[in-house]
């Protein structure tokens, strides 16, 4: 992922609208146990964590953009 926005190959609308459906599966219940929902969270969480962890010190574009639509997830997250 880290090497696609380095190469800004994807629109911010792109990668705003992935990040947003990382958060709309993790919201999905239907069909899965509370393990199999609560896995999923986690897996989403860590995902985003781990890549604002891994561009954090990056200034090109896109990455401030990127960075704070992590954030935000990642907010969303603890509500």
């Amino acid at each position: 992922m880290v090497t696609i926005l380095r190469r800004n190959l994807l629109e911010q609308a792109d990668i705003a609208m992935w990040i947003d459906s990382l958060q709309e599966d993790r919201t999905r219940t239907e069909g899965k146990s509370h393990l199999e929902f609560s896995q999923s969270r986690l897996n989403v969480r860590l995902f985003l964590q781990t890549l604002y962890l891994a561009i954090r010190i990056e200034e090109a574009v896109p990455f401030p953009a990127v960075r704070s639509l992590v954030l935000q997830a990642l907010a969303l997250e603890r509500e």
